[in-house]
C-alpha cells in the first residue's frame, strides 16, 4: 500500500469550501523548513464549489501537492479516501485546513517520531489564534477549551498520552504501518 522509501511525511488536509483558509495553511507548509525530508501535502477536496482546487494547485511549484476529490460529505470519508488511494509516506499527518504550522514543524514531527520508535501515534502542541474581537469568558474555561477548540499543550517535554487524555483531531500523526491491516477511520455519526 505504501512506498515508505519514497516519502518521509504525507500531510492530509480535508477541506470543503474554505479556499482562503486553505491558502494560509498551505502557505505555512510551503514556508516551513523541510530540510532533506521528502514531503507531500494531500488535499482532499470534499466536493467544494469555491476555488479550493485552484488554490491548492497554485502551491504545486513550492511544495509537492496531490489533490484528491471525495464527493461523499464528511471528513471521515475524505480521510478514508486518501488512505484507500494510498501512496502515503512513512508518517501520515492530519492537519485541518484552518491551521498554520511553525517554521520548524516538519523537522519537529520527524524528530519526535525518531525519538520514540516504539510509538505509532503522536500529537503536537496546538496554539489558538483568536480573532480581533472580545473572546467570550466561557472560551477560557480550562475544561471546555481543549474539547471545544482542540487546544493541546502538554508543554515542551515529550509526554506519553494516557487513556482518557485528549488527542486532537486537527493535528496528529501516525506511522503508516498501522494501516497495513486495513485499518480506517470510523464514522461515529452514521
Amino acid at each position: 500500500m505504501n512506498d515508505r522509501n519514497a516519502l518521509d511525511i504525507s500531510v492530509l488536509i480535508c477541506t470543503f469550501n474554505r479556499a482562503e483558509s486553505l491558502r494560509e495553511t498551505l502557505e505555512s507548509l510551503a514556508e516551513a523548513d523541510r530540510g532533506n525530508l521528502s514531503v507531500e501535502v494531500v488535499v482532499i477536496d470534499n466536493n467544494s464549489s469555491d476555488r479550493t482546487r485552484e488554490v491548492a494547485e497554485a502551491f504545486s511549484e513550492r511544495i509537492r501537492i496531490r489533490i484528491l476529490t471525495q464527493s461523499r460529505p464528511g471528513k471521515i470519508h475524505s480521510l478514508n479516501h486518501a488512505l484507500d488511494v494510498g501512496g502515503l509516506g512513512a508518517l501520515v499527518v492530519l492537519l485541518d485546513d484552518d491551521m498554520s504550522v511553525h517554521p520548524g514543524w516538519f523537522q519537529g514531527v520527524k524528530s519526535i517520531s525518531n525519538r520514540h520508535p516504539d510509538c505509532d501515534y503522536f500529537t503536537g502542541r496546538t496554539i489558538l489564534s483568536w480573532p480581533d474581537c472580545e473572546v467570550p469568558a466561557w472560551a477560557h474555561h480550562r475544561f471546555l477549551r481543549p474539547w471545544a477548540f482542540s487546544f493541546i499543550d502538554y508543554g515542551d517535554q515529550d509526554v506519553a498520552v494516557k487513556p482518557g487524555q485528549w488527542l486532537s483531531g486537527n493535528h496528529y500523526w501516525f506511522r503508516s504501518k498501522v494501516l497495513e491491516d486495513g485499518r480506517r477511520f470510523l464514522d461515529f455519526w452514521n
